[in-house]
């Protein structure tokens, strides 16, 4: 991962996505890692990748994942990627799971953080008006 970081703070042009009005070039690298949890596939994310060293991210790393297979993710660990990174073991790229995107589609049985909670109760009541 830390290879990762270093390569796309060294091609920004990698640290991109596509929008309705173009590419936007991402200035933090946020890592999400493909963790399969049981019956799902989440993506954590590692927020600023590019200023940790390789033991940060490491810790941040395990602690992300740690935290996934106990079902204890909120939405603001599994939003805000800019890169996925994965390891598709003996099955290879055939057998890989699509990791979807995670800003666009969360499940349900998250938990929200409060920071989360009010900006969706900021949303309904605008949706109301």
């Amino acid at each position: 991962m830390f290879a990762v970081a270093e390569s796309l703070r060294a091609f920004p042009l990698m640290n991109a996505s596509f929008h309705e009005n173009g590419i936007a070039v991402h200035k933090n690298v946020n890592l999400g890692i493909a963790t399969a949890t049981d019956g799902d596939l989440v993506v954590p994310v590692v927020r600023n990748a590019e200023e940790r060293s390789i033991r940060g991210i490491a810790l941040a790393a395990g602690a992300l994942i740690d935290k996934a297979r106990r079902g204890k993710l909120v939405v603001d660990d599994l939003t805000g990627g800019t890169f996925t990174v994965n390891n598709n073991g003996a099955a290879g790229s055939i057998l890989s799971a699509r990791s979807s995107c995670p800003d666009k589609r969360v499940s349900r049985r998250w938990k929200r953080s409060s920071s989360d909670r009010s900006s969706a109760t900021t949303r309904s009541q605008s949706a109301r008006s």
